[in-house]
């Protein structure tokens, strides 16, 4: 053979030795993972596990994202806890992703942040300096935050980063947040909290473009029922943001949870959301089981809140009768109270007096309740009532300063009556949980003025709108949004008057957001009118009328507010049933 042939043979030889032993170190897992990959620049990744897992993750990303459609995307989320349980958590830790890609939040940037499971890492921080390839794509690395953490005594190790702690979280950054970039830190179960504190001084510095992910399973190895207790546990100190008491008992990185909670608090973050589960509800085995807490943080102010408006509440004869044989005085509300619980301000139109003295002084139609109708209304959640209104005075004064002071010696506030015509003519304020203050005030011009408050006698504000002005005028220097309350109107009519009209509309203009009407007794028309809202009429809401389905109908206005503004209305139908609950109506 020519000595040029034998040349090129060698070369062939040595090339295909080359590729096959290239194949195998590829193949053969020489860490705990399948590590490194080389791309044809002789780059190198780190392998996530779970390459199979990548058209399971893209089933359960269509099947659930429905539940997330309709979220609010004006909701902040920039922290959170979640499972690294594949495939059990799959549906878990979907959601989770769900849920921040349906809210608002910097995602520019994932710290995630979770156990280094068998202490391989030969530092007590680990992270890396390699891309990660995951079944939908390689994640980037931020090599500008990885070098600030070097600083702080965090060390290299590709090989300890492989960690599934870590490695199911790039997958689901890469599959729901494809530009986004990942610093990957696994703790060690004895990291100090001195690196503790300096790691998290430096996810601060990124504070306006990070989310920072806890990745941790809770409860291990247990029998369900002890799971239970023992996650339980976790849950409440979750919600109490009491990160610094959790051990290895609890979950498998109290270092995490201790970072958490200096992100949590440098963040200004509140719970958003919090879920707990076991791997028994997937897996139906009891004796072996691993706990999963999934929750969120948000900005705690720029929190929603959500306020609801009710209509008539009259708690006397027949209701009165049916709660006093049932001996429930909650009765009205058992089928309701849990949806209106939902409210952060409950409120409504009562529509009778509450006492056992006085005089009856109004028509065949007065009203008294039984003092202990007020547990419902507690039950119920109201934070505010109305009291101006034609049945206020039916049982004479004794009977109305009753009713100011059973409401006040349970918590409820009261508008549109009191003590002189000052009370009355002076909002109540509420302030939420975003620091938004929200005025109260409350009308009728279906009472003789007899009843209408002086200056040193008890009684109701009169509608009118040279009051109307001046009330609003003065209350918009205290508060930042203002409600209305008007009992005005014709009974029984499913529209609105001209009357109703000016007086509504002249509120608007003095500077109210929400003008909210009753007394009709069934519903009426919603109108946006300028800058604020007008809902005419919310009729009956608990009631012994049974005598049409009109009169048995009526709303309730949910309304959103967040950052001093109104964000929207809705209106949510409800039904008086034969035994005088309300219930919420089917769309």
């Amino acid at each position: 053979m020519p000595k040029t042939y034998k040349i090129i043979l060698v070369i062939i030889i040595l090339s295909i030795f080359g590729l096959v032993v290239f194949s195998v170190y590829d193949y053969l897992d020489f860490s705990f993972t399948k590590s490194y990959f080389l791309d044809g620049h002789n780059k190198k990744f780190i392998r996530t596990k779970f390459e199979e897992m990548g058209d399971y993750i893209e089933e359960l990303a269509e099947e659930r994202e429905g539940n997330f459609l309709n979220s609010s995307q004006e909701d902040y989320i920039q922290a959170g806890i979640v499972s690294h349980h594949l495939p059990t958590a799959a549906p878990l830790i979907t959601d989770f992703y769900l849920r921040l890609k349906y809210s608002q939040g910097p995602r520019e940037i994932f710290f995630v942040i979770g156990p280094d499971h068998f202490e391989r890492g030969k530092a007590v921080v680990s992270t890396a300096n390699l891309p990660f390839l995951t079944p939908f794509g390689k994640l980037d690395i931020d090599e500008a935050v990885i070098n600030d953490l070097l600083k702080v005594g965090v060390a290299i190790d590709n090989e300890a980063i492989q960690d599934h702690s870590i490695g199911v979280q790039a997958i689901f950054i890469k599959k729901f947040f494809p530009k986004a970039r990942i610093v990957p830190l696994i703790l060690k179960a004895n990291t100090n909290d001195e690196i503790i504190k300096k790691i998290a001084e430096v996810i601060a510095r990124y504070r306006d473009r990070a989310t920072v992910v806890i990745s941790v399973d809770f409860s291990h190895y247990q029998p369900y029922d002890y799971a239970e207790i023992l996650d339980g546990i976790s849950e409440e100190m979750i919600k109490d943001l009491n990160f610094n008491n959790f051990t290895l008992r609890y979950v498998d990185s109290p270092a995490s949870m201790k970072l958490l909670g200096l992100v949590v608090n440098d963040f200004d973050l509140g719970l958003r959301n919090i879920i707990r589960s076991n791997s028994y509800k997937f897996t139906g085995d009891s004796q072996n089981t691993t706990g999963y807490i999934i929750a969120t943080f948000g900005k705690s102010n720029s929190e929603e809140s959500l306020l609801m408006f009710v209509g008539d509440i009259m708690l006397s004869r027949s209701v009165g009768l049916k709660m006093k044989r049932e001996n429930n005085w909650k009765w009205p509300f058992l089928k309701i109270a849990d949806y209106l619980k939902r409210a952060d301000i409950l409120f409504g139109n009562l529509e009778n007096p509450i006492s056992i003295r006085g005089k009856n002084i109004g028509s065949i139609y007065s009203f008294r309740a039984d003092p202990r109708v007020v547990e419902g209304l507690k039950y119920a959640g109201f934070d505010v009532l109305s009291l101006a209104n034609n049945h206020i005075t039916d049982w004479s004064m004794e009977a109305m300063k009753d009713t100011f002071q059973i409401l006040k010696d349970n918590d409820i506030s009261y508008i549109g009556a009191g003590y002189n015509r000052a009370e009355v003519h002076t909002p109540v304020v509420k302030v939420l949980k975003d620091g938004t203050k929200i005025g109260f005030l409350g009308y009728t011009n279906l009472i003789s003025k007899y009843w209408e408050a002086q200056e040193d006698r008890p009684g109701v504000a009169y509608l009118r709108i040279s009051d109307i002005k001046k009330d609003i005028a003065e209350a918009k220097k205290t508060v930042d949004l203002l409600v209305v309350s008007m009992h005005f109107g014709t009974e029984y009519k499913p529209h609105s008057n001209e009357t109703q009209q000016e007086f509504a509309r002249a509120a608007i203009d003095a500077g109210a957001d929400i003008v909210v009407g009753h007394h009709p007794h069934v519903l009426q028309e919603i109108e946006k009118y300028k800058d604020g809202y007008i809902v005419y009429s919310l009729g009956n809401f608990v009631f012994d009328q049974l005598f049409s389905d009109d009169v048995r109908t009526g709303g309730i206005l949910e309304v959103i507010v967040k950052n001093k503004k109104i964000k929207k209305i809705e209106l949510k139908k409800t039904w008086i049933t034969e035994n005088f609950q309300v219930e919420l109506m089917e769309k």
